[in-house]
C-alpha cells in the first residue's frame, strides 16, 4: 500500500470533523485532504493529493510559512495562524465571492514510517463569528456614540434651561426683596417657588440622565461634615418653620469631622431625604442623625500620606409624618414611581429623587433603606463610606483617647443676614443682560460695588484699568470666553499679584469643575444663583488678599479663608465652623477649639505635631522645585494644604493649594516664591504657640 493510501485510512478519522484538515509531508506533499477543505476550496481530493500545496498555493513557498513548517517538521510545539494575521491561509471562497476567515493551528505528528514528523492543519472557519463580532462592534460604537450624543445634549439642555432660569427666579428674589402690596408678595412667592420647583424637577431628570448613562463620577475632597449638614438645615429649615415642624440634627462624638469624598453626592442625597421628611411631615419633628459604623485604618498610596482611615457612617432621617405602607416602601426606590396617584397630586415630584438617591449612595460604597408604618412616621437611613486622611489630626486625637460618645445636637434655624462686613468692588463679566442685571441687583442688595463687562475681552480691559476684589466671570461669552480670559489675566498678574476669580456659569456637568480649574478661576457658581449662595461665595473669597511682593494688598490684613484639601470648589462655609479670625492671630482659634474641645493642651501638641511635619514638607516642597519636580510637589502641596486647615493654619493651606495648582498645571514659575511665605507664616505659628500655651 502506497502513502498515500496509508494516509487517507490513518487520518480518515478527521473527514467529517466541522474543520478544514490537511496532512503535508516535508516536501509539502498532500498527503490527506479532507470532505470539508474539498467544499470549502472546491478542489477534489484526487486532483491535490501527491501534489505539491505550492501547485494550489504558492504562498506556501514564502519565508513566513517555510520557517515555521520546518520546526513544525522537526517535532516542534504547535503553531498558530491567527484569524488577524492569516485570514486565508488556505483560501475558501464564500458564495458570493468573498473568502472565508480562518483560523488555523499546525500540528505535528508522526511519519507512517516512524521516521520525522507530518504537518496536520486544523482549519476553523470563524467567518460568521468575525462578522458577528465585527457587528457587536458597530453596534457598541454606534451606543457610544448615542450617549455621547446624549451627554452633549444634557449638556447643551443644561445650559440652555439654566439661563433663562437665572432670570427668572433672580428677579423674583430681588422682586420679594422689595415693598410689595400683600397681593403682590403672594404672586411674587409663588413665582419663586414654582421656579425653584420647576429647577428641582429639571436637575433631577439631568441627574437621572446622567446616571442612566454612566456619567455621573464622584469627586473625591476634604470636607468637613459640620458645614455639609448645616448647609442642609440651613436650606430646609425656613420650610419646616412654615409647616411648623422642628428640624434639629446631631452628629455623635464618634464621627470624624474632616472626611474625603464628594460633599455635594453627599449633601444632594441629605436634601432630598430630609426634604421629603419635612413635605410629609403636618406636625412633629425631624430629626438627622449621623453616627460612625466602623472605621479601618488602611495605607494611602494615592495621595502620599502617611496612614488614612476608611470610614462608614450611618446616616438617618426620622420624621413623624404620614408613614409607608409596607407595598408602599417596596415602590419607592424604583425611577418614575411613587407610593400612590395621590401622594403625586397633593405632594408633586418627579419619582426620580429617591431613584437617584439610591444610586449615589451605591456609588458612595453604601446601601439605603426606610424602615415605616402608616400613621407613624418614617425612618430613611443610608450608610456611605469616606476617607479621613488623619494621620496628623488623629495621631494627637487618639492619644488623648476618646471623650464619649453622645452626639451634639444642632439646633438650627435659618439666618440671612443681608449686608456682608466688608464692602467689595466686584467687576461682573457677563453677556446675558438678564443676568446683569439679576447679579448686579444682589450685589447692592449685599451692599457691594459692582461694574459690569459684557465680554471677556471687556473684562480684561476694565482689569488692566481697574483694581478689584474678586470677579465673577461667566465662562460663554463673546469674544473672549471666561476660561481664556482668566488664563490671559494669569498670565499677566505673574506670581506678584492674584485677582480671585469665581466661575459664573450655567453649565452643571461634572467636568465644567475642572475646566473652572485648570483655567485658574478659584471658585464656581453654577445658575441660576440664589442670594444666599452668592453671599457666601463672596463671604468666602471677599477677605482673601492679593500678594505684592509677599505684602498685604493696600496694607490690608491677611484674611485667608480656610483651604481644605481640593475644596476650592465647595459649598460655602457654615455657621457652625467659621474660620475667621483675628487677622493678626496666625492660628484659627475658634477651628482649634472646636477640633480639640478647648482643651489647651492637647490644642499645644497638635500645633507642635504640625509644626513638625510642615518643617519637613516645606523643605521637600523646595527641593521640588528646585528639581522641577512636578508631580513631588503636587503631592507634598496636598498634604501641607489638608494638614495646615485641619489645625487652623489657614494662610498656609491657601499657600499650599496654589502650590499643588501650580504643580498640576506643571508652571512651577508661579510657584517659586511662595516656599518662603509659607516659611515666615510657619514662624509665626511657631511664636504663637510658645508665647500662647503654658506648659
Amino acid at each position: 500500500m502506497d502513502t498515500i493510501s496509508q494516509a487517507q485510512e490513518k487520518f480518515n478519522i478527521f473527514d467529517t470533523v466541522p474543520l478544514g484538515i490537511c496532512v503535508l509531508q516535508q516536501d509539502l506533499i498532500v498527503l490527506f485532504w479532507n470532505s470539508y477543505l474539498e467544499e470549502w476550496t472546491k478542489i477534489p481530493r484526487e486532483k491535490i493529493l501527491g501534489n505539491e500545496i505550492t501547485k494550489h498555493y504558492p504562498h506556501f513557498q514564502q519565508a513566513q510559512y517555510i520557517t515555521r513548517l520546518h520546526q513544525i517538521f522537526q517535532g516542534g510545539p504547535p503553531t498558530i495562524f491567527s484569524s488577524q494575521l492569516h485570514k486565508h491561509i488556505i483560501p475558501a471562497p464564500l458564495a458570493l465571492g468573498k473568502l472565508r476567515i480562518q483560523h488555523t493551528t499546525v500540528t505535528s505528528v508522526p511519519a507512517l514510517d516512524g521516521e520525522g514528523f507530518y504537518a496536520l492543519f486544523s482549519i476553523q472557519d470563524v467567518t460568521d463569528v468575525t462578522y458577528q463580532i465585527q457587528e457587536y462592534r458597530n453596534l457598541r460604537d454606534a451606543a457610544l456614540e448615542a450617549v455621547r450624543i446624549k451627554s452633549q445634549f444634557l449638556a447643551n439642555m443644561s445650559h440652555e434651561i439654566r439661563t433663562p432660569m437665572n432670570g427668572v427666579l433672580g428677579m423674583a428674589e430681588l422682586i420679594l426683596k422689595t415693598n410689595l402690596a400683600p397681593q403682590q408678595h403672594e404672586f411674587a412667592r409663588i413665582i419663586y417657588n414654582s421656579a425653584n420647583h420647576l429647577l428641582t424637577i429639571i436637575n433631577d431628570i439631568l441627574d437621572f440622565s446622567k446616571l442612566e448613562a454612566g456619567e455621573m463620577h464622584l469627586q473625591n475632597q476634604d470636607f468637613a461634615l459640620n458645614d455639609c449638614l448645616q448647609t442642609v438645615i440651613d436650606v430646609l429649615s425656613s420650610q419646616a418653620e412654615v409647616k411648623g415642624v422642628k428640624l434639629t440634627a446631631a452628629i455623635d462624638r464618634q464621627v470624624p469631622k474632616q472626611l474625603q469624598g464628594d460633599p455635594v453626592r453627599l449633601r444632594q442625597v441629605l436634601l432630598n431625604l430630609v426634604g421629603n421628611a419635612i413635605k410629609f411631615t403636618d406636625a412633629g419633628e425631624v430629626v438627622v442623625q449621623i453616627d460612625s459604623l466602623r472605621q479601618e485604618r488602611v495605607e494611602d498610596k494615592g495621595n502620599n500620606l502617611d496612614c488614612q482611615f476608611l470610614v462608614c457612617l450611618l446616616f438617618s432621617v426620622r420624621d413623624t409624618g404620614i408613614g409607608i405602607s409596607l407595598e408602599g416602601q417596596k415602590k419607592l426606590f424604583q425611577s418614575f414611581t411613587q407610593v400612590d396617584a395621590s401622594t403625586t397630586r397633593e405632594y408633586g415630584g418627579t419619582g426620580l429623587g429617591l431613584a437617584i438617591c439610591k444610586q449615589l449612595v451605591e456609588m458612595m460604597g453604601g446601601e439605603i433603606g426606610v424602615e415605616s408604618e402608616p400613621g407613624k412616621g418614617s425612618t430613611f437611613w443610608f450608610t456611605a463610606e469616606f476617607i479621613q486622611p488623619m494621620a496628623l489630626l488623629g495621631e494627637a486625637e487618639r492619644s488623648e483617647g476618646a471623650e464619649g460618645a453622645e452626639g451634639e445636637k444642632l439646633l438650627i434655624t435659618h439666618h440671612s443676614a443681608i449686608a456682608t462686613d466688608k464692602k467689595l468692588k466686584i467687576l461682573v463679566a457677563e453677556d446675558n443682560l438678564v443676568n446683569q442685571q439679576v447679579i448686579f441687583n444682589q450685589l447692592q442688595i449685599l451692599g457691594h460695588q459692582a461694574d459690569c463687562a459684557a465680554n471677556g475681552a471687556q473684562a480684561l480691559e476694565m482689569l488692566s484699568k481697574h483694581q478689584y476684589d474678586l470677579v465673577l466671570m461667566d465662562c460663554q461669552m463673546p469674544v473672549i470666553d471666561g476660561y481664556s480670559a482668566t488664563q490671559e489675566l494669569r498670565r499677566s498678574e505673574g506670581s506678584e499679584h492674584h485677582t480671585v476669580v469665581i466661575a459664573l456659569t450655567a453649565n452643571a456637568m461634572p467636568a465644567d469643575r475642572e475646566q473652572c480649574l485648570s483655567a485658574g478661576m478659584d471658585d464656581y457658581i453654577s445658575k441660576p444663583v440664589s442670594l444666599d449662595a452668592l453671599q457666601a461665595v463672596l463671604q468666602r473669597w471677599g477677605g482673601a488678599k492679593e500678594r505684592v511682593g509677599g505684602q498685604n494688598r493696600a496694607g490690608e490684613a491677611e484674611k485667608a479663608g480656610e483651604a481644605g484639601g481640593e475644596n476650592q470648589i465647595q459649598s460655602p462655609k457654615s455657621k457652625i465652623d467659621s474660620l475667621s479670625t483675628d487677622s493678626e492671630t496666625p492660628v484659627n482659634l475658634r477651628r482649634l477649639n472646636e477640633v480639640m474641645r478647648g482643651n489647651q493642651a492637647r490644642q499645644r501638641r497638635l500645633l507642635e505635631i504640625f509644626i513638625q511635619n510642615a518643617k519637613t514638607e516645606l523643605e521637600d516642597i523646595k527641593n521640588a522645585i528646585a528639581a522641577n519636580d512636578c508631580l513631588t510637589l503636587a503631592q507634598k502641596a496636598h498634604r501641607l494644604k489638608g494638614s495646615s486647615a485641619n489645625v487652623g493654619v489657614s494662610y498656609i493651606a491657601t499657600i499650599a493649594a496654589e502650590l499643588e495648582l501650580s504643580a498640576q498645571q506643571q508652571n512651577l514659575s508661579l510657584a517659586i516664591s511662595l516656599p518662603s511665605a509659607i516659611e515666615i507664616h510657619l514662624n509665626k505659628v511657631i511664636t504663637f504657640v510658645q508665647t500662647h500655651f503654658t506648659e
